[in-house]
């Protein structure tokens, strides 16, 4: 499952697509990125991969990652693995969650375990730096 603010993701096979809308013209009818994460929780997806996570989503899709939605991935701009993972911490503290900050490291210590940098090199993406996530620490792999 797929969800995303615009949709970019070009993926084949069984794929269920999500994108946020914004309201319309009478302000009605918005659909965000975090409702569409916690509708894709109940749908009981194999994978959930968001496209991009800017905001209050951070918190659902930690919160997946740490309840068994082995596989699901996200990215999210930051200049470095660790500063991904503060960004992510960031953007979980802002929801409406109302998780204290020590929380939240907990669910992204046992949810997540790759940070895996892209770095753009002339007109292709490479991979620059693969990192596990272990009891807090960051352990470079590559």
């Amino acid at each position: 499952m797929t969800i995303e603010d615009a949709a970019e993701l070009a993926l084949s096979g069984h794929v269920v697509r999500l994108e946020a809308r914004t309201p319309n013209s009478e302000g009605a009818g918005a659909v965000s990125m975090q409702q569409l994460v916690r509708h894709a929780l109940r749908l009981r997806p194999d994978r959930i991969i968001v496209g991009e996570v800017r905001g209050a989503e951070a918190i659902d899709m930690i919160q997946a990652m740490a309840t068994g939605h082995a596989g699901s991935m996200s990215t999210v701009h930051a200049r470095d693995a660790a500063e991904a993972l503060w960004r992510l911490e960031v953007l979980a503290g802002g929801s409406d969650s109302g998780l204290a900050a020590d929380a939240v490291r907990a669910l992204l210590r046992s949810g997540l375990d790759l940070v895996v940098e892209m770095a753009r090199v002339g007109t292709s993406r490479v991979v620059r730096q693969i990192v596990k996530v272990e009891a807090g620490r960051l352990e470079v792999i590559l």
